[in-house]
């Protein structure tokens, strides 16, 4: 709380004592540096002097401003602000007069949003340079041009070329300044020079100059209305010139009435009110009047709060307080104010916006006023000290508050700081042609702003030819153009990719395509997938592919949970036996717009390109489409009623897969282990794929048989595979199949390559120790040849027969193969955080063809569980798959205790699952009773 007060003091009261102290030793020392004054005339006037002092710090601020600005441009953080200006010249230039389609409300022409015919003084120039950097150069040139009136207008009221230069310095070391000139580009930037003059004519009495350049500040914006209403009001109250007064009051309120009330109607469809801003007040200008005079209250509480009162001191702060005593002339810088402070939009009340940039040269008029009032009241002797006071409170200030080069705010948010992504970037913009209609990201806007159409991305896909995307943003999450429900349905923004590098993307529209396959599958409450639709590598509407090309799945989830996490989307192409034969894992669009960021009801478009390998056997394939979570994988369980379910996955409706109409080219079949073993005219094993080469009895095991038709196959082949142990003890037959099970090798034409997928059960009885895996190959009962596969070990477990002694014994019968024979308890009292250990005893029935996990629960008086373990059977190495008849497991579980688990009684409960479906085995209590799905064993006690 100290630190914050100290902060606080030192910004604010800072600089001002900063500038006292300074006026103190100058005014102490004024003789001596009057002196050196004196002296210095011999060698050039002051006036020549404090001229090349202006002109030398006004080419340092735009040396300085205009390098900062095009260094952030150029390292991509610049927005839309600049991108809708830069586009509104280049569509100006090309016959379409102020024309965007960069801004949230649409309207096509940009005076309808901010009437701005100003900008046309800026067309000469872009014409010579059409390009986003011109705008932030030509920003740094105006707004160093407004130092000029209060340089002539100090030098005027105060007498003195010195004061007149330290408050022109002032100016250009003003942090105000400074973040408007590095905060894009605005066109309000056009009314600081306006105005400056206008004041400047104003105060020295040149009046025909004065409502020419009035009336040039009314183009510059529709809010220059409000703020030129303050010099009528000086020339009537201050200069006492009613007629002067009431001509100006007139031109202001006629243009008011044109701008406002008729032109930006006519141009945007409807009346202009800045939403958003005033709503505490009313929703027109009639409400908001009326407020303000029957609701002081209401005015009075959003006016009074701690950011306006900063917003107020971080203007008149760098000027040590000096615009208060200049009274008379702060009068051009109140509506302005009054219109701030009135808002309840913060930016309207931050220095770090451009908003109040229409009112700094006002202050520093006023300040130049107070100043002369008090060298008139010394008779002069001021000079130097309010000199000084000026520059030690401004460039104190310019170091508090400041974005500058040494500043304490400078490079805050690592703008001038070489973006590593650069040049991918770069080459992402080069990919897109010129002109070419497109949808980016915000910061690369206005690098692509010269084109008849360009949107910044948002949730409503826009139907451009060209989208730029990236994964490596640094301020803000991309956004990816979202599927939106509409009169003809769901659809597809359909596009390829012409650029993938570093994290950036461009893709190419094609089309939109009907979403058009209903299934509407909610998964788990969270995301529903409400239709999908095939595309083939033709782009047809097919759910057909043919191997070595793709097959593309169009789909369309919404979202259902408040806040989603980041979930994983995966498809899987299975078999008919449900062999995975490709797959796609992925966030949408590899993770451009992933789930975290999608709100409730938003319905989201994304599509996954599956490919089948060559030699994949024509036929029927299934397709498995769900999602996980990305950081822990679990997946979200389908509830559908008609549909079919598989792994905690929705099956899709089946996919074809054709023969091709070529030959695999060299090298696109590449099967682990290549053979190229002939057994006969007919039919070459090209190789093969094992899957493991390591197992234990029971283990399932895939392999992959590639062949080759050497001609038309006219006959129906089959394969043996033996575990010839390699000492010759035992030789084990593990498979007889026929070759292609579902594509009969009598069906094969000349050149023909098949993938023939078989699963290898490992016997029971194998014994332990080094085999080798035989292939035969048989024609009816002819062996017409045979080859090695390699070897493969089999590393048996040591099985038990004899019942051990059992702490918990029980005999519950789950499902038809197991028996729980009972359990021991580590122990029956423990803490959270804790681990309880305890062991299962099962006996086998009879050989099972599934591989179970068994789930144990730590669960409370109400069910609530607060500790789990899944796990297959002695964590995985004894999957019942390799249980035999007679045998008792021995199978330990440690379950974590939450450690916010209250203490208290709870109880284990147990079961067993098939992990494909995800439905339990039922529980038969005394061997023959049916209990339900689940088995609770001893109470626990959780101990505080």
């Amino acid at each position: 709380m100290m630190s914050a007060a100290v902060d606080t003091l030192v910004q604010f009261a800072g600089p001002v004592l900063a500038g006292l102290a300074a006026a103190a030793l100058a005014h102490r020392w004024r003789h001596r540096i009057q002196a050196g004054i004196d002296r210095c005339k011999s060698l050039i006037p002051p006036r020549r002097a404090s001229r090349a002092s202006l002109v030398f710090i006004t080419i340092v601020y735009i040396a300085t401003f205009s390098t900062l600005s095009l260094v952030a441009h150029f390292n991509f953080h610049t927005h839309n602000d600049l991108a809708i200006h830069a586009q509104v010249m280049w569509n100006t230039t090309q016959g379409r007069w102020f024309d965007t389609t960069l801004l949230e409300d649409r309207p096509t022409n940009y005076l309808g949003h901010h009437f701005s015919p100003a900008l046309l003084l800026l067309m000469p120039l872009y014409i010579l340079w059409p390009d986003a950097a011109l705008l932030l150069v030509a920003q740094t040139f105006i707004l160093a041009l407004g130092v000029v009136p209060i340089y002539l207008y100090a030098r005027r009221v105060t007498g003195s070329e010195m004061v007149a230069a330290a408050l022109s310095a002032a100016y250009l070391l003003y942090p105000a300044l400074h973040y408007t000139n590095l905060f894009d580009f605005h066109e309000i930037v056009l009314a600081v020079p306006l105005l400056s003059f206008t004041a400047y004519w104003l105060l020295t009495g040149r009046y025909r100059l004065f409502f020419v350049f009035l009336a040039l500040s009314l183009l510059v914006k529709e809010e220059m209305i409000l703020v030129a209403l303050a010099f009528p009001c000086y020339l009537i109250l201050v200069q006492r010139k009613r007629r002067l007064g009431l001509m100006a009051l007139l031109l202001v309120l006629l243009s008011g009435f044109l701008i406002i009330g008729v032109a930006m109607p006519a141009l945007r469809g409807d009346a202009y009110f800045p939403k958003g801003r005033y709503d505490y007040l009313g929703a027109t200008v009639g409400e908001v009047a009326r407020s303000l005079v029957l609701n002081p209250a209401l005015v009075f509480q959003h006016l009074v709060i701690p950011a306006k009162i900063e917003f107020l001191l971080l203007l008149l702060v760098p000027l040590g307080l000096l615009p208060l005593l200049g009274l008379d002339t702060l009068i051009f810088a109140l509506p302005t104010l009054a219109y701030l402070l009135l808002s309840d939009y913060e930016p309207q009340y931050s220095i770090t916006y451009h908003y109040a940039s229409p009112m700094i040269p006002f202050l520093f008029l006023a300040a130049a006023t107070g100043i002369g009032r008090l060298m008139r009241w010394s008779g002069g002797s001021l000079a130097v000290a309010a000199s000084a006071f000026v520059l030690a409170a401004s460039l104190a200030s310019y170091l508090l508050h400041s974005p500058g080069p040494l500043a304490r705010h400078f490079n805050e948010n690592n703008e001038y700081a070489i973006w590593p992504h650069l040049r991918s970037g770069y080459s992402a913009l080069a990919a897109i042609p010129p002109e070419a209609p497109l949808m980016t990201p915000e910061e690369f806007a206005p690098h692509l702003a010269q084109r008849e159409q360009i949107y910044i991305e948002n949730e409503n896909y826009l139907p451009v030819e060209y989208i730029l995307q990236e994964t490596v943003a640094r301020t803000a999450s991309p956004r990816y153009p979202a599927l939106i429900p509409d009169s003809r349905g769901l659809l597809y923004p359909y596009s390829e990719t012409v650029f993938d590098q570093d994290g950036y993307w461009v893709r190419r529209y094609v089309e939109s395509v009907p979403i058009s396959h209903d299934v509407v599958v909610s998964f788990d409450d969270t995301l529903t997938l409400l239709a999908y639709q095939w595309r083939d590598d033709q782009g047809r509407p097919l759910a057909q592919i043919v191997p070595g090309a793709y097959l593309d799945l169009l789909v369309a989830w919404r979202a259902e949970g408040q806040a989603l996490e980041r979930y994983t989307f995966f498809v899987h192409l299975l078999d008919p036996q449900f062999h995975r034969l490709s797959q796609v894992d992925q966030e949408v669009e590899g993770g451009v717009y992933p789930t975290d960021l999608w709100e409730p009801g938003m319905v989201v478009a994304d599509h996954y390109r599956l490919s089948v390998p060559w030699g994949t056997p024509p036929g029927e394939y299934h397709v498995l489409i769900g999602a996980y979570s990305s950081s822990s994988g679990q997946r979200l369980p389908p509830k559908c009623g008609a549909c079919v379910v598989r792994d905690n996955a929705l099956i899709l409706a089946p996919v074809q897969v054709v023969r091709p109409a070529s030959q695999a080219p060299p090298g696109a079949v590449s099967p682990q282990h290549p053979l190229n073993i002939r057994f006969n005219s007919e039919i070459e094993l090209v190789g093969f794929d094992l899957g493991l080469t390591s197992m234990q009895p029971g283990d399932t095991v895939p392999l992959i048989l590639t062949w080759r038709a050497l001609a038309d196959v006219t006959d129906t082949y089959a394969i043996s595979l033996v575990l010839d142990q390699t000492d010759g003890a035992t030789r084990l037959r593990c498979l007889e199949e026929p070759i292609g099970l579902t594509y009969p090798s009598s069906g094969w034409k000349r050149s023909e390559v098949v993938r023939d997928w078989h699963d290898i059960h490992v016997p029971l009885d194998a014994p332990p120790g080094k085999h080798e895996l035989l292939l035969e190959v048989r024609r009816g009962d002819e062996v017409i040849g045979e080859t090695s596969l390699g070897h493969v070990t089999v590393s048996g477990r040591i099985r038990q027969f004899a019942l051990p002694e059992i702490e918990h014994p029980t005999a519950a019968r789950i499902g038809e193969g197991a028996l729980l024979l009972g359990y021991d308890l580590s122990s029956q009292g423990i803490r959270p955080g804790d681990t309880l250990r305890f062991t299962l005893y099962w006996q086998a029935l009879e050989e099972m063809p599934v591989s179970y996990t068994v789930f144990t629960h730590l669960l409370d008086k109400e069910g609530q569980i607060w500790g789990q373990m899944d796990s297959v059977p002695l964590r995985g190495e004894a999957p019942t798959t390799s249980w035999v008849t007679g045998e008792i497991i021995s199978d330990q579980y440690d379950i974590v205790v939450d450690p916010e688990a209250p203490p208290g009684n709870y109880v284990i409960e147990i079961g067993v699952y098939d992990p494909s479906t995800g439905q339990r085995l039922p529980v038969f209590a005394n061997g023959h009773s049916e209990e339900g799905d689940r088995l609770l064993l001893e109470e626990v006690k959780i101990l505080p």
